[in-house]
């Protein structure tokens, strides 16, 4: 066990729905750091407490946590989160992103690559497996090409807009006070990109927009 103690101005993180062994291991991973803390917590605490600006939250059931994420995004939509969980399939990811993970860690990574998510996700960024993403971007891209092809669409200044934050999964409410623009304007927007596309929900627009706006290639 780590002797280090936190110091002060430590990012404290919060431990969600994580078995007891597991919580001792990320106690343990993360004290060897003192500017960073680790905090267990419940639901009802984390809802509320403002002083955990960053939650891990452990991967039981997939519905069941990603209510957890959309709970938690809905009551503190500037909380980052980050699932961690047995599961790593692209379906797995992109909903946990679409409920308001920005991260996503597999139980089997390092004490290093741990740390290291906690960094880039603490710094705005978005992280999950290499590998996974690697597939899934490579799965998604053939058919949004086919797709962006067949209409011969293009973006305003403002969906791009809307379609950046989007992809950083941000909910609508965060989408609307980074533009300066009501929430049900933000709705519209992606209700009329959603058309424009010819996709049915968020997650398949996030999905068009990774490819076409930050330009991925094969």
């Amino acid at each position: 066990m780590s002797t280090n103690a936190p110091e002060e101005g430590a990012l404290r993180i919060g431990l969600l729905d994580f078995e007891p062994i597991r919580i001792a291991g990320l106690e343990d991973v993360l004290g060897e750091l003192p500017h960073l803390q680790a905090v267990p917590t419940t639901l009802e605490v984390a809802m509320e407490d403002e002083s955990l600006p960053l939650i891990l939250v452990g991967l039981r059931d997939p519905l069941d946590s990603f209510e957890t994420l959309a709970r938690l995004k809905a009551r503190r939509p500037a909380v980052k989160l980050i699932l961690m969980g047995a599961e790593a399939n692209e379906e797995t990811i992109i909903s946990a992103i679409a409920a308001g993970a920005k991260g996503y860690l597999e139980e089997t990574v390092t004490p290093a690559q741990v740390t290291h998510c906690i960094e880039v996700v603490q710094s705005g960024s978005i992280w999950a497996p290499r590998k996974v993403l690697s597939k899934f971007v490579d799965r998604m891209l053939h058919t949004t090409e086919k797709r962006v092809l067949r209409h011969h669409f293009t973006f305003t200044e403002r969906e791009q807009e809307v379609l950046r934050l989007l992809v950083a999964a941000r909910s609508n409410r965060e989408i609307a006070q980074s533009l300066g623009i009501e929430e049900r304007t933000v709705k519209a927007y992606v209700g009329r990109l959603m058309r424009k596309v010819g996709v049915q929900n968020r997650i398949a627009l996030s999905i068009h927009a990774a490819s076409r706006v930050f330009g991925l290639e094969e």
